[in-house]
């Protein structure tokens, strides 16, 4: 379905002719045209590199992610597909997936993601740390956070936190403890005027003139979270000097124990003086949409060591143990806890909160009863239950799960509801039937086409 055409504000017109005077014209056509579409393959799914050789004749590589590819949005729906539900790939604009890569993370890091909903620059975070290390992925609008925490459960992130608290209560709380920290603020969202024509009409000089006040307190607060030799990387998603590099000008000047980290991304322009500590992508320049990365070293600073949680012995796990053996599970990278008659498993780097809004930390493993056990959604996203319900996607299968039906099954016991390896959902198998034990909020209408001709 065509989106209705909304004309480009006029102060924005003017805007870009005074600011990029030889560039205006080939930029303001360009954001007339067709946007950019991206997805990015999640590496922590074994089998999702099946997914891109299947579509290799449908997708071009998007050439600075090596998990990102274009698609034809006009012709392909990837969201519509049960791969999606499995986690197997993130839609994600093909510029954004460039700001990870800046980010450079290595296993074993603390990241934390300052502004992180809904959570495409988180899970590209999760998939570098590969399991290892810790993921903070906080988002300080209360209301978004939810999303945030359901696409990391989508994901299979094991080694995460999901918190809500405004990023000076984090500094003042955890200190200069992180070894990467990303703040992809809040802006005017110039970039998005493709890919989402009603940011047009939200887009006023007054909201756009009040962006960089904010941006600065952001950058303030992250810059008192990353340790000596760690890196601060800064993105935003429109075209202006005064929320990019006037922002760069600014934290340099104010920050002395900070200094510009040069870098280079595939195709992109550095910033708008030459300045090679800073990348733009504009829809005249590549493909993709509006962004901008400048990244930052500390060289001054100390480097303490967060607090961490101390977790208590999980002193009786029968129930427990019993299930995941039927299940044929891995061994559980991190950290169990019983918590009543819950059972938890916890990145092995818990952080102390400190009375920081938390709302997710590792993932619920699922309850215990008397000789029983139900387990959760989270666990059968992790992609560790051996214990499998092959869905035959040809005869409808998989979109029966998704819209909480039952299938015949023969077996017995719980199983993962799976297509082609990934994960869907627990059933329960008995007398023939696969109970459906998908959240009810997760379910939706099949739909499973997500182009003219079958994939």
């Amino acid at each position: 379905m065509n989106k209705p055409y909304i004309p480009l504000p006029e102060a924005f017109v003017c805007r870009i002719h005074r600011e990029f005077p030889q560039e205006a014209s080939l930029l303001l056509e360009a954001l007339d045209g067709p946007q950019s579409w991206g997805m990015r393959i999640n590496p922590l799914r074994k089998d999702a590199r099946i997914l891109s050789e299947r579509l290799s004749d449908k997708i071009d590589h998007v050439p600075w992610c090596s998990e990102g590819y274009y698609y034809d949005g006009e012709r392909i729906h990837p969201g519509r597909h049960p791969y999606h539900n499995a986690g197997l790939y993130y839609l994600q604009d093909p510029s954004a997936m460039a700001v990870a890569e800046v980010l450079d993370v290595v296993p074993g890091q603390m990241v934390l993601d300052l502004c992180a909903a809904p959570g495409g620059k988180a899970t590209a975070i999760a998939s570098k740390l590969a399991g290892k290390g810790l993921l903070v992925a906080n988002e300080y609008v209360r209301n978004r956070a939810p999303l945030l925490s359901s696409n990391l459960e989508r994901w299979g992130v094991i080694n995460g936190m999901v918190t809500s608290a405004h990023p000076d209560r984090l500094a003042e709380i955890w200190g200069e403890g992180f070894d990467r920290v990303l703040v992809d603020a809040p802006c005017s969202g110039e970039g998005m005027f493709r890919k989402d024509p009603a940011t047009r009409q939200a887009w006023t000089p007054a909201a756009a003139d009040a962006c960089p006040g904010r941006q600065k307190l952001l950058l303030s607060s992250a810059a008192r979270l990353v340790r000596r030799g760690g890196r601060l990387v800064y993105s935003t998603c429109t075209f202006s000097p005064a929320e990019n590099e006037d922002i760069v000008c600014w934290f340099l000047d104010t920050h002395p124990d900070y200094a510009p980290y040069s870098f280079s991304i595939p195709g992109w322009r550095p910033g708008k003086n030459g300045e090679t500590y800073c990348a733009r992508m504009a829809p005249h320049i590549g493909r993709g949409e509006g962004h901008f990365v400048a990244a930052f070293l500390r060289i001054e600073g100390s480097s303490p060591s967060i607090a961490r949680k101390k977790l208590p012995p999980c002193k009786d796990a029968k129930t427990w143990k019993a299930f995941w053996d039927e299940m044929g599970g891995a061994p559980l990278p991190g950290q169990l806890v019983q918590e009543g008659d819950c059972f938890h498993l916890y990145p092995d780097i818990l952080l102390e909160t400190h009375g920081i809004t938390c709302l997710r930390a590792g993932i619920p493993l699922g309850r215990a009863g008397k000789g029983y056990f139900v387990p959760h959604h989270s666990l059968a996203m992790t992609g560790l239950v051996c214990s499998q319900f092959p869905l035959d996607f040809g005869a409808g299968q998989a979109d029966a799960y998704l819209a909480g039906e039952v299938l015949p099954c023969s077996g017995k016991g719980w199983m993962v509801a799976s297509l082609d390896g990934a994960p869907l959902g627990w059933g329960k198998a008995s007398q023939g039937q696969l109970k459906n034990h998908l959240p009810a909020g997760l379910r939706r209408c099949s739909i499973s086409k997500w182009e003219e001709e079958p994939i």
